[in-house]
């Protein structure tokens, strides 16, 4: 078998284990030895290696990968398209214990929601933010691509593993589109809402509802588990009422007649009823925020520039 070594000289076996050491791109032949050991040719000659446990979420499928695979490294670009080189072995063991406590609240909290995720997230990596924000692909379905920003916590990490998470879940949910759509799904939005700087296509701004949707369902949820920090529930809020004036826009722009069939209208009635929901209930808290100034991924920084911790709502 033949493999290649990805860029902190890791090869990864899926299903056996991995083992280092090795040069970036270098191209290996492997033979299986036994259960945990594997014989390597390379251009030095032959040596053995012992296979290493690939670190796994608990309680989920999830590979917890710090490393790029090769196979995937094309997936990282910046905002114009080009690609990106990113750090991702430092950023993924820095956070390993903070996806682990991810997905432990979204148990807690939304444990449908997890057992889904639990099932279908099939690779986690953290990157470091900056100029490659987080991103799920249908062309690796299955693997999340988390940005982490230096004062992200682990609320941070349940709003971003529910939207990538959410993507994953959706485009699994979407194979058939015509399951969902009386109108071609790719239909550009601006041809639909007549908003002219709109670049998405039906398709995504639906994937934008569902992913929306299930954020706002979990904020709401942590906002009520006993244990949050002051930080955590003040981010929590924030995050909520971000994610919930995106969601009152992008309801806006699809729930129009013509577009679905019975099923998709069913799916934006549950996505509706999750931010009614919560906006009933929570409307003098959001209504108390100022999200002036935020960026496309929510900043805790921004936030409590114009938010101070001290005068929190309780």
């Amino acid at each position: 078998m033949s493999v290649i070594v990805d860029d902190d000289g890791v090869v990864e076996l899926p299903g056996l284990g991995q083992f280092d050491g090795n040069l970036a791109d270098e191209v290996l032949n492997l033979r299986r030895l036994g259960h945990n050991r594997v014989l390597i040719r390379g251009d030095k000659g032959e040596t053995e290696a012992a296979l290493r446990p690939i670190p796994m979420v608990p309680g989920t499928r999830a590979v917890l990968a710090g490393s790029a695979h090769p196979l995937l490294k094309r997936f990282y670009c910046a905002n114009a398209g080009e690609s990106a080189i990113v750090e991702t072995l430092i950023e993924t063991r820095r956070h390993s214990r903070s996806i682990i406590e991810a997905f432990s609240l979204l148990a807690r909290t939304v444990p449908l929601l997890h057992a889904h995720l639990a099932d279908a997230v099939r690779r986690v990596t953290v990157h470091r933010a900056g100029h490659v924000h987080s991103f799920a692909t249908p062309a690796a379905h299955g693997a999340v691509f988390l940005a982490a920003a230096e004062d992200d916590t682990d609320i941070g990490f349940v709003e971003d593993l529910v939207h990538q998470g959410g993507h994953v879940l959706c485009t699994a949910m979407t194979v058939d589109r015509e399951v969902f759509f009386t109108v071609p799904a790719e239909t550009p939005l601006a041809d639909i809402t007549g908003i002219v700087d709109e670049t998405r296509s039906l398709y995504e701004a639906f994937h934008g509802v569902f992913t929306e949707a299930a954020m706002i369902l979990t904020l709401n949820r942590l906002l009520d588990l006993d244990g949050l920090t002051p930080r955590q529930a003040h981010e929590s809020r924030g995050r909520l009422g971000l994610i919930g004036s995106r969601a009152v826009a992008d309801l806006a722009n699809v729930c129009r007649p013509g577009l679905f069939t019975d099923e998709g209208l069913r799916i934006l009635k549950y996505c509706r009823l999750a931010l009614i929901e919560t906006i009933d209930r929570r409307r003098e808290e959001l209504a108390a925020l100022d999200l002036t100034g935020q960026p496309y991924a929510f900043s805790y920084a921004a936030f409590v520039a114009r938010n101070p911790l001290d005068h929190d709502l309780p």
